[in-house]
C-alpha cells in the first residue's frame, strides 16, 4: 500500500513513519526478526520506537542477505529521512525568526531537539 498507492498513484515524496513497532499490532503476527525488514521494505522509511536499534539493524542486514529487503529500497529510505530532518530543521528556524521579527525580541532559547536527532546536539534556536 505504502507504494504501490502512497507513492505510485498519489506521488507522495514524503518520509512514512512505522506505527509503534513494539505494540501488538505489529508483534502479534510476527518476530520482529521477520517484520523489521518487511516494514522498510513494504515503503516506510522510519520505525516509530524502535526498541533496540543495533538489534533492528542486526534484523535489516539479515533481510537484505535473505533478500526479504532490497537494496534500493532500504537506500531510499536512508535518504529520505536525513532530507526529511534538513527540511523540517530549515522550516522550524525560519518560523522562529519569524516570531523573532514579530515581537522584536528573541522568544525561543535552548537546544533544538531537531539539530540533536540529526547529529548536532548543540544547535541552538
Amino acid at each position: 500500500m505504502n507504494n504501490d498507492l502512497l507513492r505510485g498513484e498519489l506521488g507522495f515524496n514524503g518520509l512514512v513513519v512505522s506505527d509503534a513497532t513494539p505494540m501488538a499490532g505489529l508483534t502479534g503476527f510476527s518476530a520482529r526478526e521477520i517484520h523489521v525488514p518487511q516494514v522498510i521494505e513494504n515503503g516506510c522509511d522510519v520505525f516509530l520506537f524502535a526498541t533496540d536499534d543495533e538489534q533492528d539493524y542486526q534484523f535489516m542486514l539479515k533481510g537484505l542477505r535473505e533478500k526479504r529487503l532490497s537494496e534500493q529500497r532500504l537506500e531510499d529510505a536512508v535518504t529520505r529521512a536525513p532530507a526529511y530532518i534538513n527540511a523540517y530543521s530549515t522550516t522550524v528556524a525560519s518560523q522562529f525568526a519569524a516570531v523573532e521579527r514579530m515581537l522584536g525580541e528573541k522568544p525561543f532559547e535552548g537546544t533544538s531537539p531537531v539539530g540533536a536527532f540529526a547529529g548536532a546536539p548543540d544547535a541552538k534556536y
